[in-house]
């Protein structure tokens, strides 16, 4: 065979690895391979009580009637449901904080809990949070509601929309604001 132009020498040399066999793409995977990363073997307790105690030396528990492991997007999460109840308290505290909902998502490598439906946390000072859907972060020590939002401190009764406060409710940002506030005094 023999080459006339520096054109059919380029295009020559462009088809080469598609006429040997040569591709670009990744090896298939071998079969069942999706199934296999898929299949997570299903995890149920029913009953559900867990206690432990943290590195800031806080003690608490989480109970519910059922508990799931499901992998969601390569993530693996405690599905709580039906009469969730979690209680937590540091050695200083003399009540406990508990959360109660009907069903909470639980991120146990970070701690991140989505908690949904009749969400109620009562801190050990008295502040009382109700809502139906709580974001709660324990690494960033973060509270979000992203709906409607009830908040009851000794001294007023907040309601109002997409709440962002700290754990223990002391410092908070709500939208819509609707209800009995008292001023601070000078």
């Amino acid at each position: 065979m023999r080459l006339r132009s520096r054109r059919q020498l380029s295009s020559l040399l462009v088809l080469f690895p598609a006429l040997a066999g040569c591709r670009n793409e990744k090896p298939p995977l071998p079969p069942g391979w999706e199934a296999l990363r898929k299949a997570f073997p299903l995890q149920e307790a029913y009953r559900y009580r867990l206690t432990w105690v943290g590195a800031d030396s806080a003690q608490g528990t989480i109970e519910a009637d059922t508990l799931r492991q499901i992998l969601l997007a390569d993530t693996l999460w405690w599905v709580l449901k039906g009469h969730v109840q979690a209680e937590w308290a540091s050695l200083s505290q003399p009540t406990p904080n508990r959360l109660t909902c009907e069903e909470a998502y639980l991120l146990p490598q970070t701690g991140l809990i989505k908690a949904y439906r009749t969400v109620r946390v009562t801190t050990a000072t008295g502040e009382i949070l109700e809502t139906d859907e709580l974001w709660w972060d324990r690494t960033s020590g973060r509270l979000q509601a992203p709906g409607w939002v009830r908040l009851q401190t000794p001294k007023e009764e907040v309601r109002g929309y997409t709440l962002e406060s700290t754990n223990n409710l002391r410092s908070y940002k709500l939208r819509r604001i609707q209800g009995r506030i008292q001023n601070p005094t000078l």
